[in-house]
């Protein structure tokens, strides 16, 4: 469990400070800094629906992690085209929206990784290390004045390095939510035999809430009452 929880931490941290920081660092590229930053709006409001449906169907980390990697390549290409700047600007455009899918999406993802014991004070921990990330992002495009390139290299490598962890925390598409902390140590929740009220991630699961109930007779029932049937 510390072993998630760090994890958790550690990833939010990347992921926020990579977000905040493309967004401040849109109005810096070549052509109109509104329009770059409205491009960008635009488009993280669309491609977010696009990743949230992405999860019910194939997973919360091949999404997450997928679009951390994206985006982190983007950055990356970003700094090694500094000389193209028309180049440069899509592909920042490109991680600035790509990260948004990240972080949209791991909003929805965490909660659903710690068990329900320890669920608030998990996410009150892992919000505060994404505050940390957020809080470092405009200091770190302040590393321009040292190479000019440099704020892109580093949100690219956090993008890519907190992409890769992401592949440490367990899937929870379709798997009922922890309830205990040795859920998450055993990988499986643990449930009564008389507990039919598993919560699962995906509303689509084979999961019968009726499969319990008694089957009734209609042998015996009378669809009138007895005085009626006497007269």
């Amino acid at each position: 469990m510390r072993k998630i929880a760090l994890t958790m931490c550690l990833v939010w941290m990347f992921i926020a400070g990579v977000y905040f920081g493309l967004i401040v660092g849109t109005t810096d590229l070549a052509g109109d800094p509104y329009v770059n930053f409205a491009l960008g709006a635009a488009l993280e409001i669309g491609l977010a629906i696009l990743g949230w449906a992405g999860m019910e169907r194939w997973g919360r980390k091949p999404v997450i992690a997928g679009s951390a990697l994206l985006a982190g390549t983007g950055c990356l290409v970003t700094a090694a085209t500094k000389e193209l700047p028309t180049i440069s600007r899509n592909f920042a455009l490109v991680g600035r929206v790509v990260i948004g899918i990240t972080y949209n999406c791991f909003i929805a993802y965490s909660p659903e990784v710690f068990p329900t014991v320890v669920r608030s004070m998990g996410m009150g921990v892992a919000t505060a290390f994404s505050r940390i990330g957020s809080i470092s992002a405009p200091f770190v495009t302040l590393l321009g004045d040292v190479w000019l390139p440099l704020p892109m290299v580093t949100f690219g490598v956090a993008a890519c390095a907190g992409g890769l962890a992401v592949f440490l925390l367990p899937e929870t598409l379709g798997v009922p939510l922890p309830e205990t902390i040795e859920d998450v140590e055993n990988g499986k929740p643990q449930q009564s035999d008389n507990d039919s009220s598993a919560n699962y991630t995906n509303p689509r699961t084979e999961h019968d809430p009726f499969k319990n109930m008694k089957h009734l007779s209609l042998d015996n029932f009378h669809p009138w009452p007895l005085s009626v049937r006497i007269n």
